[in-house]
Formats: structure tokens, C-alpha cells, sequence
């Protein structure tokens, strides 16, 4: 017994596009012959046609003061003035130097210390990176070199 799948069979599309088309055309028809045949004596008018023939009018503006309601400002939503004495600016100190720790060797050339590369700590001997590089790829398995 074979098996049929009925997604696998072709389908086909002249009558549902032909369907489609006289649906469509139909429509149309309906909508311009409902339109000529109210014709432009119902149409809906707002306003008048001739825009009123006055033009431009000069419009006083009129301040009309409103009523107060009383009760207390809030000081956070109006600028006030401060009662507080203002504080007097501090000038800045100048910092006195670190002092040396007595038993300290001084080591001569910049004081700043190296930033270590990525994977090292400072216990580690550094060498060179050729070295270091292979080190870390050649003790991984099945890898290509």
C-alpha cells in the first residue's frame, strides 16, 4: 500500500484566481454605480463652499486674571531665596608626600609598576612569547598546528 501525502499534490489555481477576479470586478461595479447613482446632490457639505468671504480677522488677546486660591506656596515648585548663611569656600591642601618606609630599597627608573599580560601572575618567571604561546597549544590534544 502506498503512502499519500496530500501536501505533495499539485493544486490547481485557474478557478480560485478567476474567482477572485470576477469577486473583485463585482465589488468595484457595486461601489461606482452606488456613487453615480447618489450623484453629488446628496453629497454631505461642511462649512460653507466659499470660505466665509471675511479673510484674515485681527483677534485681540484679553488677559483675564485668575482667581487666587489661597493656601501655602510650596517652597520645592517656586524659587526662593535661601535664610542660610552661605559657607565659606575651603581652599585646597596640597597632599604632603607618601612617606618611605624606612627599610625600603629604592629601586632608580619609573616607579609605576608593569602591567602583567593576560594569564600570568606575578610569581611566574616572564619569557618570552613565542615560548609562552607554545607552551599553552602544544599540550592540547587533537589539535592542528
Amino acid at each position: 500500500m502506498s503512502h499519500v501525502d496530500i501536501l505533495e499534490q499539485k493544486d490547481s489555481l485557474g478557478r480560485p484566481f478567476i474567482g477572485s477576479l470576477v469577486f473583485h470586478v463585482g465589488l468595484t461595479v457595486i461601489i461606482s454605480g452606488a456613487a453615480w447613482v447618489t450623484g453629488s446632490s446628496t453629497r454631505l457639505q461642511l462649512g460653507d463652499p466659499n470660505g466665509g468671504r471675511f479673510g484674515a480677522v485681527m483677534v485681540n488677546p484679553v488677559s483675564i486674571p485668575l482667581p487666587n486660591r489661597g493656601g501655602q506656596t510650596n517652597p520645592l515648585a517656586s524659587d526662593t531665596k535661601s535664610q542660610l548663611p552661605t559657607a565659606p569656600i575651603e581652599k585646597p591642601t596640597k597632599k604632603a608626600a607618601p612617606i618611605p618606609d624606612a627599610n625600603a630599597i629604592p629601586i632608580p627608573g619609573k616607579t609605576v609598576p608593569k602591567k602583567m599580560p593576560r594569564g600570568m601572575t606575578r610569581n611566574q618567571p616572564e619569557t618570552a612569547n613565542s615560548s609562552r604561546i607554545s607552551s599553552r597549544t602544544s599540550s592540547l590534544p587533537m589539535q592542528l598546528h
